[in-house]
C-alpha cells in the first residue's frame, strides 16, 4: 500500500511550476542507495522512475549534462563546430558550437537547466499526478545545479568502509567492479582500491 508524505489538504496544494527534487549523492558504491530509492517510492508523494535499480534512470541528471555543454566554453580542436553541429548527424552535440559574444554562457546554463526541469516536471506529473517530489541518484556537476532555481534537497549517502567492502565482495563474488580488478586479493582491494578513497 502506497501512502502520503504530507496529508492531503487545500493548506498543501499550493502548486510549484517544477517538482522539488529529492537527490541521492552516493559517495561511494553499495552505500544502501536502491533500498532508499525503494523506500521514497512506496509514497504517492514521490515519482521516481521504476525499474532495477531503482533511480539510476535519471530524468533530471541527463538534462544536467545538456546544462554542462552549454556551460562549457567551446574549443574548436575538441568539439563540433557549426557546420557539424548544424547539418552533421544528429547524434553529434557538446557546446554551443561557437564563442557567444550575446550571452554568458555561466548564466545561460542554469536558467536552461531549470527551464528544462519545468517541462520534464510538467510530464512527471502528467504520469504521476500526485507526485509532489521527485527522486534520483544523481549524477554530474552539482554546483550548475545548485545554481539553478530548481528546488533540491541533497542527501548524501555514507557507510562504513568495512560495510561496503563486505558488500561489494557480496555483491561481485570477489571478482571486479566497484574499483576492484580481477587480479587483486580482497586485503590489496582494500588497500589501493577502498581505504584510500576514503
Amino acid at each position: 500500500m502506497r501512502t502520503r508524505l504530507v496529508p492531503s489538504s487545500a493548506s498543501y496544494d499550493v502548486f510549484v511550476p517544477s517538482l522539488p527534487v529529492i537527490g541521492l549523492r552516493l559517495l561511494d558504491g553499495r552505500v544502501g542507495s536502491s533500498l532508499l530509492m525503494q523506500l521514497l517510492a512506496t509514497t504517492d508523494d514521490v515519482v521516481v522512475e521504476l525499474g532495477y535499480p531503482q533511480g539510476q534512470r535519471r530524468y533530471l541528471s541527463y538534462l544536467l549534462r545538456i546544462a554542462e555543454w552549454v556551460a562549457t566554453p567551446w574549443d574548436s580542436q575538441i568539439y563540433p563546430g557549426v557546420t557539424d553541429m548544424a547539418f552533421g548527424s544528429t547524434d553529434v552535440g557538446g557546446p554551443i558550437p561557437f564563442t557567444p559574444s550575446l550571452v554568458d554562457i555561466s548564466r545561460l546554463a542554469p536558467s536552461m537547466l531549470a527551464g528544462m526541469w519545468t517541462a520534464a516536471s510538467d510530464e512527471l506529473r502528467r504520469s504521476t499526478p500526485t507526485a509532489r517530489y521527485y527522486s534520483e541518484k544523481l549524477v554530474g556537476d552539482i554546483d550548475l545545479l545548485l545554481s539553478s532555481t530548481i528546488s533540491l534537497k541533497v542527501i548524501d549517502l555514507v557507510r562504513d568502509p568495512r560495510d561496503v567492502f563486505c558488500s561489494i565482495r557480496a555483491f561481485t563474488g570477489g571478482r571486479s567492479g566497484f574499483g576492484r580488478r580481477d587480479d587483486q586479493t580482497d586485503d590489496e582491494f582494500l588497500e589501493r582500491g577502498l581505504l584510500p578513497r576514503r
